[in-house]
């Protein structure tokens, strides 16, 4: 899995805190905090940004599946002839995320930036 991907599964699982607690238990809240620095940033040691992730899902693989369990497939979209789709992206276009559906609540947020995915109008 590319690096990208593997920002964007961390970021979808650090909703709402639930990472920060893991990575509490299993000690490696200091790598967590490396990597938040890191994306957030949008600059990075792309050798210590893997190690860190590697550190991270290695211990989340002692307790769990992994982190997030597998990546899911994006669902099928009908777009309408000369209007574009529009999708919510990273923010710093770091990671793989897409959604491609409005959010329930709220805007799409990036768990690292701490602000909202930027919405893109893709050309068909």
């Amino acid at each position: 899995m590319g690096l990208a991907a593997r920002i964007e599964r961390l970021c979808r699982y650090a909703r709402g805190g639930a990472l920060d607690d893991l990575a509490r238990d299993l000690a490696v809240s200091d790598a967590l905090d490396r990597i938040r620095a890191a994306v957030a940033s949008g600059s990075f040691d792309r050798a210590a940004l893997e190690a860190d992730l590697d550190a991270l899902e290695a211990a989340a693989d002692t307790v769990l599946d992994g982190l997030g369990g597998t990546h899911r497939a994006l669902p099928r979209i009908d777009i309408a002839p000369s209007t574009g789709l529009d999708v919510w992206m990273c923010p710093g276009r770091i990671c793989s995320r897409v959604e491609t559906r409005p959010a329930p609540s709220g805007p799409h947020e990036c768990s690292f930036r701490e602000r909202a995915l930027d919405l893109v109008r893709l050309p068909t």
